[in-house]
């Protein structure tokens, strides 16, 4: 298919989720309800926290895609549609703005506080799309932008189950610290273009001194110790201070 011809409707909408990264975006939204719904949110703020981070991860998606768009093509990465056609840069940024609009009312469906929390951790995502990307400081934005979703999730709800106060410090933690594996775990499959373009992020290095596929795997225990850490202090202490 050229790049001028236009795709079936079904195909279309695989596509604009594709440059959404919408694995990841469905795996953080599920993760992210899970947790809502075990410190006891209702089943209808579940269901706006899954919605509101998925919505929020095709953005940081797509914005990703078009930025990184160029090189995306030098490298001839057959899994971005931007480079494949014929989804369009012009078209995504249409999507990335209506979509960045919608994110608004729906964010802050769970509290106005929450929602602002939430979108602070889209933007910072995003600035981390353009910005310390490539070199040893590269883990920042994701720190940032993950620690920030532990405080929309503790803000959110009403009533008596601690909505509304701050997350435990020690949860805010849990939540930086996933920030880095995921960033590691995401960045393994592009390892080899981003080694040919001078990258020096923390990915690169682990990758270099443990392998791809060692890596992966330590990543993968990494997660799952946060994992019990989490449902740890969320028992013991609760999720909010």
């Amino acid at each position: 298919m050229s790049t001028n011809e236009r795709a079936p409707a079904g195909g279309a909408f695989l596509q604009v989720l594709q440059a959404g990264h919408v694995r990841l975006g469905l795996l953080t939204a599920i993760a992210l309800a899970a947790t809502a719904h075990l410190i006891h949110r209702p089943l209808s703020q579940v269901g706006w926290i899954f919605a509101t981070v998925l919505l929020g991860q095709l953005l940081i998606g797509w914005h990703n895609d078009l930025t990184d768009e160029r090189d995306d093509a030098r490298h001839e990465r057959t899994g971005k549609p931007l480079v494949t056609g014929p989804l369009t840069a012009r078209e995504l940024w249409i999507l990335l703005s209506i979509g960045g609009i919608g994110l608004i009312p729906l964010a802050t469906a769970v509290g106005t506080k929450a929602g602002l929390f939430y979108i602070g951790s889209v933007l910072v995502a995003m600035t981390g799309n353009v910005v310390l990307r490539t070199g040893p400081f590269s883990v920042v934005s994701w720190v940032c932008s993950y620690a920030l979703l532990s405080f929309y999730l503790s803000f959110s709800g009403a009533g008596r189950h601690a909505a509304g106060r701050p997350p435990q410090w020690e949860m805010v933690g849990c939540f930086a610290l996933t920030g880095i594996g995921i960033h590691i775990a995401v960045a393994l499959w592009g390892l080899v273009a981003d080694a040919a373009d001078g990258w020096t992020y923390l990915p690169l290095q682990l990758g270099r001194k443990f392998g791809a596929t060692q890596t992966m795997a330590m990543v993968i225990f990494y997660l799952a110790g946060i994992g019990v850490a989490v449902a740890y202090v969320a028992h013991t202490h609760g999720f909010s201070r």
